[in-house]
């Protein structure tokens, strides 16, 4: 089974620079392109006794709760009769304001990135790199994305290789030092609880994707338990329907949850997603259901 990773699904070409926009003509192909090859799976399916994955299958997952999947996957799915697996975070609804990772793509979107390396490296004197951090993910981090090198430099240092209070502070800082108000660009860019609840009532499965989108493995093991519990805690109120529970990972790169993580939630779900480049297979859901891989959907595109 193919299990496919989405972020930003959107018609503009806003956030050009950002390898995790799929055009929304390209997400309509591939649904074609997968219905004709094999068969996109319900979510519900995962959760029946005996599921077995099966190469012709597909499962569609969308990270992040952005306001995208409400108004272009959504309907699209609709349209065909099709479901997927969405995963929200919390921290940026009961807070009011973006995620970290979210707040970088922002940024990333709207300066030129040589400015923005210019003022990002001038906060960080302030804020140093975690050498255990920076040796845990250096070598992994972006690789085969083929972004600018500013670019990526950028995401490496602010989304990795920084303590998660460090990251808060300097994202703060940027966005205020560019004239940017978080607020009102949140209430645009996710989608609310109403919205969710519509989804969930057309028969669209969710799933917690931590509280806050902090890498798991930087945090301590207390942290690490109390972010996974609010972000469960968040999604059972905020969607109060009952359905089984999943997981999937922030970032999701092999190293960026521990062995701590993998088996706290083997107590709290039913699975877990990480991102790993290549089908999902029987004996991965026999002895690895709580680090199952998934492949970027912009592996997938037209010719």
């Amino acid at each position: 089974m193919k299990v496919i990773m989405y972020h930003y699904v959107r018609p503009h070409t806003d956030f050009a620079n950002n390898k995790s926009v799929l055009p929304l003509d390209v997400f309509n192909w591939q649904l074609d392109f997968f219905s004709k090859t094999g068969s996109i799976i319900h979510p519900a399916d995962l959760f029946v006794p005996d599921f077995q994955p099966e190469p012709h299958q597909y499962l569609l997952t969308f990270d992040d709760g952005l306001i995208d999947h409400y108004t272009h996957v959504f309907p699209a799915l609709q349209q065909r009769g099709l479901s997927g697996l969405f995963f929200l975070n919390g921290k940026n609804f009961v807070e009011n304001r973006l995620l970290n990772v979210h707040r970088l793509h922002y940024l990333l979107a709207n300066c030129p990135a040589k400015t923005l390396e210019t003022a990002c490296l001038n906060l960080m004197e302030k804020y140093p790199l975690v050498p255990a951090y920076k040796q845990r993910f250096e070598a992994s981090v972006y690789e085969g994305l083929q972004q600018e090198e500013i670019i990526s430099d950028i995401k490496a240092r602010l989304n990795f290789f920084v303590t998660p209070q460090d990251q808060d502070s300097i994202l703060e800082q940027l966005l205020h030092q560019f004239g940017f108000d978080e607020k009102p660009i949140m209430q645009q860019f996710y989608l609310n609880q109403s919205q969710a609840s519509d989804m969930q009532q057309a028969g669209m499965y969710f799933g917690a994707h931590g509280y806050s989108h902090y890498v798991m493995s930087n945090l301590p093991v207390a942290k690490q338990q109390s972010d996974i519990d609010q972000s469960i805690h968040f999604l059972q109120q905020w969607l109060p329907a009952h359905q089984p529970l999943s997981f999937c990972y922030p970032y999701g790169y092999h190293n960026s949850y521990d062995e701590f993580c993998t088996s706290y939630l083997q107590q709290q779900t039913a699975c877990a997603f990480a991102v790993e480049n290549r089908p999902l297979s029987e004996a991965d859901w026999t002895n690895n259901r709580w680090a199952l891989p998934r492949i970027d959907c912009n592996r997938f595109l037209p010719d």
